[in-house]
């Protein structure tokens, strides 16, 4: 394995495993198109620079089935960010989200996920959340099947701005945000013979 010469990036042992690691589920059967191989008798050596050689690998026949993916659209979503301040804080949240649930009550929301970011954005509630911090970073994310029941949303809370928790502040830049497409993944199995190969050229 190699690369064009002079263009960026390291092609070497380590980024090539980095790679063969990607999302490998089962390492003695990974599934491709033309047959299915078995990585655990690969070996990797390297052979000049930006070069590394690659032996051993082994497999069984192709599968009789190819693997689909469908996406599909699964609604929108849109977020908004907000920042508390000391003292009390964790009750200004409380507050929030409760200010938050009165002003979409109403409204066909489907769903709404609070995050704190640098707490809990990444890892949820893997380790203890601080008693009393100086800030809270608030993530509010929320869905809803069409674009306009969201942007209702938003306005409906800043509507509220005056009523909100002491010393609250509201990102501008999320406040004018436009709602996103959520594009959901459905993979599955289909059998070989219904996939029949065609190559359609454009001329231009």
């Amino acid at each position: 394995m190699t690369k064009v010469p002079d263009s960026p990036g390291c092609v070497s042992v380590e980024t090539v495993k980095e790679q063969l690691l990607y999302e490998i589920h089962d390492p003695t059967n990974y599934l491709t198109p033309d047959v299915i191989a078995d990585f655990t008798t690969l070996r990797l050596t390297p052979d000049g620079v930006d070069r590394v050689r690659v032996t051993g690998v082994t497999g069984k026949p192709r599968p009789d089935t190819l693997k689909l993916n469908l996406s599909r659209l699964e609604g929108y979503m849109r977020e908004l960010i907000f920042t508390l301040g000391y003292p009390e804080a964790w009750h200004k949240v409380d507050q929030l989200k409760a200010m938050i649930a009165e002003s979409w009550k109403e409204l066909p929301i489907e769903r709404v996920e609070y995050h704190y970011l640098g707490m809990t954005s990444l890892f949820g509630a893997l380790a203890p959340l601080p008693a009393d911090p100086l800030e809270i970073i608030v993530r509010v994310t929320f869905t809803a099947a069409d674009p306009d029941t969201l942007k209702t949303a938003v306005r409906r809370v800043m509507a509220n701005a005056l009523s909100c928790p002491a010393g609250m502040s509201v990102s501008g830049t999320t406040v004018g945000a436009d709602p996103r497409v959520i594009v959901g993944l459905w993979a599955t199995l289909v059998d070989r013979a219904s996939a029949k190969p065609e190559v359609t050229y454009f001329e231009t």
